[in-house]
Order: C-alpha cells, then structure tokens, then sequence
C-alpha cells in the first residue's frame, strides 16, 4: 500500500502544470516583444544613419570641388553663407529607394590675408520625423598659387 502512494505522488509530479505553462508563455512573450522592438530600434538608426551618410557625400564633394579651384577664382573669394541649394538624390531604404531634399551651402572666410582661407560647407535635412538636421564639413585652404 506504501509503494502504491509513492506511485500517484511522483505521477502527479511528473510534467508541467498549467500554471507553469503559462508563466514559460509569459515570459517568452516579454522576450520576442523586447527584440521586436529591437529590431524596429535598428531600422530607424539604419535609415537615419543612411541620410548622415548621403549629407556628408555631399558636402565632401563639394567640399572637394572648392579646393580644387584655383586660388583666384570667383567662387572661391571670401563669403558669407552661400543661398541654400537644393540637392535631390535617392537614399535607400529598408524596402526601396526614397527621393530626398537636402540644402547645401557654403561659407569661405580669409583665415590669414592671402595665405590662407577657411571652408565650410553644411548640408542640411528633415528627417522622417520632420525634425531638421544638419553637417558642417570644414577645411583650411592655403594659397600653393602665391608662393
């Protein structure tokens, strides 16, 4: 009769109860939210670091296009910030490539009178959000031509 008992105690403790079950749900439910959200998290830091990476191919080209002019050159002389100029281009995206504005512009001051000159290009944006961003790309340029 004792080992009968024994028998029915160990059966009964044998598997999960439903309680269990529901706790282990529980618990996995929280953990597949968690890295869904993740997931959402690195998608817009994706995009958003796409749109850094198209502003400062744009300044760097243009930052390139005003160092390679000769010393003399008109829009090279000394400015307050240019009027912006519009750049439409494509930034890709998670599912397709999206058209996007950026401004640009551009400053050049005399650091040291005919010596030197400082650069400075900002490009600028509205993300998905509408909150407007911008880079400032900066360079000295020294006059090679008066030497």
């Amino acid at each position: 009769m004792a080992a009968m008992k024994t028998n029915k105690r160990t059966r009964s403790r044998g598997g999960f109860s439903l309680i269990e079950t529901m706790i282990a749900m529980l618990v996995l439910g929280f953990g597949l939210l968690t890295i869904a959200s993740a997931q959402v998290y690195a998608g817009k830091s994706a995009q958003a670091g796409r749109h850094r990476t198209r502003a400062v191919e744009i300044a760097q080209t243009q930052m390139e296009r005003l160092q390679s002019l000769s010393w003399n050159d008109a829009d090279l002389a000394a400015t307050a910030w240019t009027p912006n100029v519009d750049v439409v281009t494509t930034v890709e995206s998670t599912s397709a490539q999206t058209a996007m504005t950026f401004s640009r512009q551009w400053r050049i001051t005399n650091a040291i009178a005919n010596q030197t000159r400082s650069i400075d290009v900002r490009v600028g944006w509205t993300d998905a959000h509408g909150v407007t961003k911008d880079f400032t790309l900066s360079s000295t340029r020294f006059n090679f031509e008066g030497l």
